[in-house]
């Protein structure tokens, strides 16, 4: 599950408000979960940038692991 995934899903709704989303990261990173939550996780995110951000504006998202956890 990428990040990537949630952009395509809303990518109709940031061109209608003409947005630009650029997500960027300091490596690449394997993510292990619930798939689904984490889907709902960064789509949500990117869903209120977009919906609270002015016409025209731009969404920018960087993510990077600070600590590794094993739960």
């Amino acid at each position: 599950m990428n990040s990537c995934e949630s952009v395509k899903l809303l990518t109709p709704l940031a061109d209608r408000k003409e947005i630009s989303i650029n997500i960027s990261t300091d490596g690449q990173h394997i993510t292990h979960g619930d798939r689904a939550a984490l889907l709902e996780l960064f789509a949500n995110l990117i869903d209120n940038a977009i919906k609270y951000n002015f016409p025209q504006g731009e969404n920018r998202f960087f993510y990077q692991i600070k600590k590794l956890v094993s739960l």
